[in-house]
């Protein structure tokens, strides 16, 4: 569900996998959702929002949104309030040049 977080299995193209938190960011049901991971790498981007909810702190990167199967999605953490998903939107929009 958008503006859910989740626990992900993020397999890597090397075949490793590692358990990050993700949130949903589509607006629709999907197989395999949009999500943007969080991190504890901050680089003060336009790209990356801030991220202290749920016990979780860092960043959410939005450069390395994208879909995710369902099934890897393997724990809910819990919602986000609006506030934070527009700054995600916001985030979204400076990162493709979308307006």
């Amino acid at each position: 569900m958008r503006g859910e977080l989740h626990w992900a299995e993020v397999v890597h193209d090397d075949g490793s996998a590692k358990r990050r938190p993700v949130l949903e960011i589509s607006a629709i049901e999907l197989r395999s959702p949009l999500v943007v991971p969080a991190t504890t790498v901050v680089r003060d981007l336009p790209s990356e929002v801030p991220l202290d909810v749920h016990g979780l702190r860092g960043v959410l990167n939005t450069l390395s949104a994208g879909p995710i199967r369902r099934e890897n999605l393997v724990e809910t953490i819990g919602l986000v309030d609006r506030d934070l998903l527009d700054q995600v939107c916001r985030a979204l929009a400076w990162t493709t040049g979308c307006r």
